[in-house]
């Protein structure tokens, strides 16, 4: 996992917050006002000799002894209590381990809250990143109970059903820079039974054009210039054939990527149903779906999801 990467997967996880009380150089992640993870973003005073990236997770003396004695990417916290916390190099470590020790802290301090948010944030959490096993069993139950719900209204509205589909087609649209929102779009395509297509940048986005921690950086130049239009990659030349359309995105500055205006541009959505999904560690869509209906108004803009 890179530095971004383990933001947003600690940021994904139920109610959590970030902040820098202790410096620039420094991200912690709380539930609760309790904090479980801080994620050093180099230099600054907290640096160390090796300047490796790492991050500080809370886990029990027991584990905490445990995984140093397994992983020589784990070691005793350099401005923590050593024996409740660790430091873990993650670039070393493989990114489902990685996400499974940062699960274990939050559910730690979540095991410690009061009765009514504890068992609020482990059920939570559970679905998000509990264990392999209740989750499949989740997911298995889920896709019985969809499938058994699809034969029963099939059977009932088959005719209906291919007459709404040849009518009402569905377009999700996607600008994903990591790798989230495209796996947002890929579950409503599935739930709507839609056509995908990606907004593909002319010129790629690196793990540097996307700091966002850097004034300097591409995105961070894009977003402060709102006439910015990216350059794109080709158009959807069939997309007269779709009533509805699904537009996705991350939320950078706590609005829509300029690349998305790009795509709106140079597409002809008129008559058709505008809907917008979006991902964020922290933003809520609201504020990317104002702008977007501020800045076309002339389309019809129905729903509003975020997906994390």
């Amino acid at each position: 996992m890179n530095i971004e990467q383990v933001r947003d997967y600690t940021l994904s996880l139920y109610g959590v917050t970030e902040d820098q009380p202790f410096g620039d150089d420094i991200l912690t992640f709380r539930l609760e006002g309790k904090i479980f993870v801080c994620l050093w973003l180099g230099g600054g005073e907290h640096d160390m000799k090796d300047s490796e990236p790492r991050l500080a997770l809370k886990l029990s003396p027991e584990r905490n002894e445990e995984l140093r004695e397994q992983f020589s990417a784990v070691t005793p916290a350099w401005h923590w209590n050593k024996k409740h916390w660790s430091d873990v190099y993650y670039e070393q470590i493989k990114d489902a381990r990685v996400q499974e020790w940062i699960r274990e802290s939050y559910q730690l301090v979540a095991s410690k809250l009061p009765k009514a948010l504890r068992q609020k944030y482990l059920q939570k959490n559970e679905y998000k990143g509990g264990s392999s096993m209740k989750k499949i069993a989740f997911i298995m139950a889920a896709l019985l109970m969809i499938s058994l719900s699809g034969c029963a209204q099939k059977n009932q509205t088959q005719n209906q059903g291919k007459e709404n589909k040849e009518m009402n087609k569905t377009l999700i649209v996607y600008f994903s820079a990591t790798g989230t929102t495209k796996a947002a779009a890929q579950k409503l395509a599935q739930q709507y039974n839609a056509d995908l297509y990606e907004i593909t940048p002319e010129v790629p986005y690196t793990d540097a054009d996307l700091n966002w921690r850097d004034k300097n950086s591409r995105s961070t130049l894009e977003m402060k210039d709102k006439s910015s239009r990216p350059a794109i990659k080709g158009r959807c030349e069939n997309i007269a054939d779709y009533d509805t359309v699904w537009i996705g995105f991350p939320v950078w500055w706590y609005t829509a990527p300029t690349i998305v205006n790009t795509f709106i541009e140079a597409h002809d959505l008129s008559g058709k149903t505008l809907n917008v999904f979006a991902t964020s560690g922290g933003s809520t869509v609201d504020g990317s779906y104002n702008d977007l209906k501020k800045a076309y108004p002339q389309y019809k803009w129905g729903e509003k999801w975020l997906m994390n």
